[in-house]
């Protein structure tokens, strides 16, 4: 599932929302655009900033003031990711491949929980 479609529709205060034991959506994206965000400009040779802190520290840092322009750069770093292997050489896909497979499992794995989380909260729409 798409991370576009997996968190559509939420309200900030829904993206805020815990289990008790698992982290909220908004913390979950707030994992992904951080990691993505990263690993996109490290591929298109972009300066980034430094980051010498741990992984939990990339759940940690979502504001629900933040949440619509959250989904936005999620949504902009997901289509970046796509045209970037669409547009990337056959030398550089073969060398980056299994960097694209990693990301590609992350990116799968966390939307699925976003979706286990949204379906405790009971704002999931079982028809998507």
């Amino acid at each position: 599932m798409p991370a576009n479609l997996a968190v559509a529709g939420l309200t900030a205060d829904q993206a805020s929302w815990k289990d008790g034991g698992n982290h909220s959506v908004g913390q979950l994206v707030h994992h992904l655009v951080f990691w993505n965000e990263r690993t996109l400009k490290n591929l298109k040779g972009e300066k980034q900033e430094k980051f010498e802190g741990s992984n939990d520290e990339t759940f940690d840092k979502f504001d629900k003031k933040t949440w619509d322009d959250l989904v936005t750069r999620l949504d902009a770093v997901m289509v970046g990711f796509e045209s970037f292997v669409a547009e990337a050489p056959e030398d550089v896909l073969i060398k980056i491949a299994p960097l694209i497979g990693n990301i590609s499992s992350h990116n799968a794995y966390h939307p699925g929980q976003i979706i286990s989380v949204r379906k405790s909260q009971k704002s999931w729409n079982p028809k998507k």
